[in-house]
């Protein structure tokens, strides 16, 4: 080995930096041909990573929907409400519900006992009157 720092001798010198850039050129192609394999593993990884992602989401989404079904939030609402039928075919008509527009201490105050028969059949005939008689 020659130690180019003491080294005197003008050839030797030159023929030790021929051969060092003979050695630079070799080692930048190795490190091309390195870097296009990391590269083309990398790729190759990442794509199998993406298909195994895409794996687990489908199985996950399968999960949820074993787990929780068809959320009501989701399901598209109908336009038209169709009006409830009976068994026989006829039209269920709706009855409003004369208490839900009253305060709650007045219904409690009203509502029937075991002990006054009499304050339920007032109720029930209040709560029966249209509302233009209360």
């Amino acid at each position: 080995m020659v130690d180019i720092r003491t080294e005197k001798n003008i050839e030797r010198l030159r023929q030790v930096a021929v051969l060092q850039d003979a050695e630079n050129a070799f080692l930048h192609e190795r490190l091309a041909a390195l870097s296009a394999k990391i590269d083309a593993l990398e790729k190759a990884n990442q794509e199998e990573l993406q298909q195994e992602l895409k794996a687990v989401q489908q199985h996950l989404a399968k999960l949820q929907k074993i787990q929780f079904g068809a959320s009501s939030e989701k399901r598209k609402k109908d336009t038209e409400k169709s009006p409830k039928t009976s068994p026989n075919g006829v039209e269920a008509a709706r009855v409003p519900n004369p208490t839900s527009r009253c305060k709650p201490s007045i219904l409690n105050s009203m509502r029937p006992t075991r002990s006054a028969p009499a304050a339920a059949t007032l109720w029930v005939k209040w709560a029966n009157a249209p509302r233009t008689a209360r």
